[in-house]
């Protein structure tokens, strides 16, 4: 059996909500993730990008990562990584923290051959790079199996969609399997004939991530290479602190804070309560004194907001009457800025309406750039 672990999206040095709580939670899910991968006896670790929260992590991240990373490497297991776009430099004279670990393999927009229990096997990697260097780094690792003889692994840092077009698609044929990552979710997909799979993040690393540990936990894939087809094993942390969404009326509020209450006195951590109160003429400072009465010492973090009622009509009015560029120029001018500066404001708005996240990063490089070269 060709064993090999496939991670992502750890994320080490992030703190949610500011806390050192949270930052704690993301070192202990990784070393979780590293003693089972050890356990289960893998001969490589596959990390798809954004290891670190920051290409600049505080020193306690990078002791944290030191310490897990070690465990790998003394037992002779691989670890093999691409930079994703936390991870990566913002500058071009500046180099990723990974940098720092002799013990790490970089197969950033380059292969290698392993050779695993099973035989043979070529790596190739794409780091997370913005769509002007992108067809390029492709062509650097467009790769099939009948070249050399071999299975393949295509290790990528790629959103599914890139600014509302295909990402994945546009990876090159011919890999026996692909080992994504970027989006949280863990998902198994068809591409090119062959499985790709995102491993997900190791930890809720959002409030859009809490469905998705509910109904299917976090963690990663062991992946079995040693057949003619990939096949994956999910693995479940078990050391992930609960997150809720909790919806309810104002009138209803202290009873659901009693259940909430009763809930987390069940969990061996405590949880993180994300909570919607919705009515006509709520009174927020009289939410936040509840919460404060009934969850204190019992959950780690919550957080609340209210949706206040109103008629359809009323709503209907309030949409039409938005113009969000013209809300971000008046104010502007009013605090003194100068048109140019406006204007950046404004290109970069657009570009997010337009192409969501691609294009925002895009453009912010673009106008960089053309900073620092004048």
């Amino acid at each position: 059996m060709a064993l090999i672990a496939h991670m992502a999206d750890i994320h080490l040095g992030y703190r949610q909500y500011g806390l050192g709580e949270r930052e704690n939670d993301l070192y202990e899910a990784f070393s979780e993730a590293v003693e089972h991968a050890l356990r289960e006896h893998a001969e490589a670790l596959i990390i798809a990008g954004d290891l670190f929260d920051t290409p600049r992590p505080p020193v306690k991240a990078l002791t944290w990562a030191k310490k897990i990373l070690s465990q790998l490497t003394e037992k002779g297991v691989k670890v093999l990584y691409v930079l994703g776009d936390h991870d990566y430099p913002r500058r071009l004279d500046e180099l990723p923290p990974t940098a720092l670990f002799d013990n790490l393999i970089h197969i950033g927009q380059k292969k290698i051959e392993l050779s695993l229990s099973s035989g043979a096997f070529v790596f190739a990697g794409l780091d997370r790079l913005p769509s002007s260097m992108f067809e390029e780094a492709i062509n650097s690792i467009t790769h099939t199996v009948g070249e050399t003889g071999k299975k393949s692994v295509l290790v990528a840092h790629i959103p599914l969609e890139r600014g509302g077009r295909a990402g994945i698609a546009k990876l090159p044929r011919g890999y026996s399997y692909y080992a994504l990552g970027h989006e949280h979710r863990r998902q198994q997909l068809n591409l090119h004939s062959s499985i790709a799979a995102y491993s997900g993040s190791l930890e809720i690393l959002s409030r859009a991530e809490i469905a998705d540990w509910e109904s299917m936990g976090k963690g990663f894939y062991l992946v079995d290479l040693s057949k003619d087809e990939p096949i994956l094993h999910e693995v479940s942390l078990g050391c992930v602190r609960p997150q809720r969404m909790v919806e309810t009326r104002a009138e209803g509020l202290s009873t659901v804070l009693d259940e909430v209450k009763r809930w987390s006195h069940t969990l061996a951590k405590k949880p993180i309560i994300h909570l919607a109160v919705s009515g006509r003429g709520i009174d927020a400072s009289k939410v936040a004194r509840l919460l404060l009465e009934k969850l204190s010492g019992d959950v780690l973090y919550h957080r609340f907001e209210v949706r206040e009622e109103i008629g359809e009509l009323s709503l209907e009015k309030l949409q039409r009457s938005l113009d969000i560029r013209s809300i971000v120029r008046e104010y502007m001018l009013g605090r003194g800025f100068e048109e140019r500066d406006i204007e950046l404001a404004l290109r970069i708005y657009d570009a997010f309406k337009r192409g969501g996240e691609e294009e925002l990063e895009e453009t912010i490089l673009s106008e960089a750039g053309e900073v620092l070269n004048k």
